[in-house]
């Protein structure tokens, strides 16, 4: 992690994210739980952010409004700490004013080796969602930053991009130790007719660097046995 201190960088940085509709996650000082949000505009000295989802964190962000804001674009994660200035309402809905920040924190990462499940050995992951719902899918393909997962029916409408969930599964190839982890939503797609198949897509966040490294020789076992059957 790097200390970026240029303002006009910093200032293209969040215009980017503006642009390309990042999703930012959000947490507020004092709670565990992390909440999304976007950019909505950027002006000269600060910039807006919409309202939080889940919803009850706009009111724990009346109450205190010091947080630090995540995000990730074009393969490079973003932090930084920041204050809310002003909130604002409009039609009904909450946005923030925030300063822009002198200083954040990038890292750039190399893009995440994504290696496919087969279909004749499906691996099972559970998703559960903070309101206790759960869902139950399969892994298509698996990377040290994220899994797409392949479900039966129509996901739940209560699935939206940037919901946060926990998911759990067994670590392949061997399939004896399980990865209990926290991942954020990135995509969601059903088939046509809504009856069909659905797909989720979502990226592991603040993943403890011990499981990091579990799932990292995981990956290189599927990668391994991949090219031995290639190669018969």
């Amino acid at each position: 992690m790097e200390k970026l201190s240029d303002k006009t960088r910093i200032h293209a940085f969040l215009q980017r994210m503006l642009d390309k509709r990042a999703l930012l996650t959000v947490f507020i000082n004092g709670h565990e739980e992390p909440y999304s949000s976007a950019i909505i505009e950027v002006g000269e000295d600060n910039f807006i952010i919409d309202e939080l989802k889940p919803e009850a964190g706009n009111k724990f962000l009346e109450e205190n409004p010091v947080v630090q804001l995540k995000a990730q674009l074009d393969g490079i994660s973003i932090k930084f700490d920041a204050k809310i200035n002003e909130f604002g309402m409009e039609n009904n809905v909450a946005f923030y004013l925030l300063a822009i920040p002198d200083e954040i924190d990038y890292h750039q990462r190399r893009q995440a080796v994504r290696v496919r499940l087969s279909a004749a050995h499906p691996l099972p992951v559970s998703f559960n969602a903070s309101n206790e719902e759960s869902f139950d899918g399969v892994i298509d393909d698996i990377s040290t930053g994220g899994i797409r997962a392949r479900f039966k029916k129509s996901l739940s409408k209560t699935l939206e991009n940037g919901l946060h969930l926990n998911c759990s599964f067994l670590l392949p190839p061997d399939n004896k130790q399980t990865l209990n982890c926290d991942l954020v939503v990135r995509v969601i797609k059903h088939d046509k007719d809504q009856f069909g198949a659905s797909f989720l897509g979502g990226e592991f966040i603040d993943m403890p660097k011990p499981l990091e490294r579990q799932l990292q020789r995981s990956i290189m076992s599927l990668q391994r046995a991949s090219r031995q059957k290639d190669n018969i």
